[in-house]
C-alpha cells in the first residue's frame, strides 16, 4: 500500500489527497462509514507513516520507472487500539533502560555474562 501512495506522491499529488484517498474515500466506497478515519466510539486502526526524502524510483506495469525524492514507509500499525507491526521498536524501551529480565537468558533464569553495564561508555 505505501509503495502506491508513494507512487501517487510521486507523480505530485499532495500528501492529504494520497492519505484521503487511501482511507477514507476506500471506506466510503464499500459503505464502511466506520472505516477511514478516527473518531470518538471507533476501533483505532492507525498506520504511522515516515515521509523519507532520497533518490527512490518506482515501477509500474509498464517497462518504465519514475523517479521520486519521497517515499512513504510503514513504521508501526495499530489494529484496534492494539500494536500489531512495530519492525523498529518505536514502541518499545531502548535496551539499556530495560527491566533486568531482558538481561537473563530463557531457561537458565541466569544472567547473561555480559552486560552493557560491564563496560564504561566514554
Amino acid at each position: 500500500m505505501t509503495d502506491v501512495m508513494s507512487k501517487f506522491l510521486a507523480m505530485g499529488v499532495p500528501l492529504d489527497d494520497v492519505v484521503r484517498r487511501s482511507t477514507v474515500n476506500p471506506a466510503s466506497e464499500i459503505h464502511r462509514p466506520e472505516l477511514g478515519a478516527l473518531s470518538v466510539g471507533k476501533e483505532a486502526d492507525i498506520a504511522v507513516l515516515e515521509l523519507q526524502k532520497g533518490r527512490f524510483a518506482y515501477i509500474d506495469c509498464g517497462v518504465a520507472r519514475m523517479d521520486s525524492n519521497v517515499k512513504l514507509t510503514a513504521r508501526m500499525t495499530i489494529r484496534a487500539g492494539r500494536i500489531s507491526y512495530d519492525p523498529s521498536g518505536l514502541s518499545m524501551v531502548e535496551w539499556e533502560k530495560a527491566r533486568p529480565q531482558y538481561f537473563l537468558t530463557p531457561g537458565l533464569g541466569s544472567s547473561l555474562p555480559a552486560r552493557a553495564d560491564d563496560y564504561p561508555r566514554d
